[in-house]
């Protein structure tokens, strides 16, 4: 086994070259336990979340790091990526590994609301993947359709005015929407689900979990503003979207990361 050592490149990425580690001036360490790829790698630098991953073949290798100043939050990274406003164990990230294709089950909704709620799905996908993703396809009908992966179902459920709004599968690899269409305390503007609710629970399925900040799309509560997701949001949101699926607290990507369908399902109102 050898090892060897690098400076970080200043900002928010260490970058190395497998053949030549790269030089610059900068404090912390760059270390690699390997000699051969995959790599084994550990990254401090002041300011940072130290970071250890698994590097493969590449000229040169970069590795983001989360810089622990603002704008980032490690109680909202908690919390939205981590789970830990409502669970005391912080979550593997839960990330989709591809763009996700919807089929809206559309029994019992207007077609009005039906185009609502497919153009909520487009809008927070980009918006809550940093940019990474945009929907693969979307597909409508009647029918209910069985939980395939790739895809997240989305369907209209009449659960009564005692149920919520709507509940999802947190970033599942067969993804589940599943929308109240039978409480009217849910309806707005003439939609039976109005496309916050869409916004809201596609989160969950991209992988989110509630927070605890007011006029957010993620706030574990119902005041949630204009139901668009915060620059707060968006920008931890973006960090998780760059990281490993299956990375683990406080920025430990696993040596194999475990597969989305043998994760422990977790179903969010």
């Amino acid at each position: 086994m050898s090892t060897q050592s690098a400076a970080p490149i200043p900002g928010a990425a260490v970058a190395l070259d497998t053949v030549a580690p790269v030089q610059a001036d900068a404090t912390g360490s760059f270390t690699v336990e390997s000699a051969n790829t995959p790599l084994h790698a550990v990254i401090t630098a002041p300011g940072y979340l130290t970071r250890e991953t698994r590097l493969s073949a590449g000229h040169p290798i970069v590795v983001d790091l989360i810089a622990t100043a603002a704008p980032f939050s490690s109680i909202f990274y908690g919390q939205l990526v981590r789970n830990l406003l409502e669970a005391s164990v912080p979550d593997i990230v839960r990330t989709l590994p591809t763009a996700p294709s919807f089929y809206l089950q559309t029994a019992g909704l207007s077609s009005s609301n039906v185009d609502h709620l497919v153009a909520a799905a487009r809008d927070i996908v980009p918006a809550m993947t940093g940019g990474r993703f945009t929907i693969a396809a979307v597909e409508t009908g009647a029918e209910a359709r069985p939980e395939r992966a790739g895809w997240i179902v989305v369907d209209a459920v009449n659960e009564g005015s005692n149920g919520q709004c709507g509940h999802a599968l947190v970033g599942a690899a067969s993804g589940h929407i599943w929308l109240n269409i039978g409480n009217p305390a849910c309806a707005l503007n003439g939609d039976a689900v109005p496309a916050i609710v869409m916004r809201h629970e596609t989160s969950h399925a991209l992988g989110f979990f509630h927070i605890d900040v007011p006029n957010s799309l993620m706030y574990f509560r119902t005041n949630r503003g204009p139901g668009l997701p915060t620059d707060g949001e968006r920008y931890h949101a973006a960090i998780a979207y760059a990281r490993q699926s299956g990375n683990r607290d406080p920025d430990n990507d696993a040596p194999t990361s475990t597969p989305l369908v043998a994760r422990h399902p977790v179903i969010v109102d």
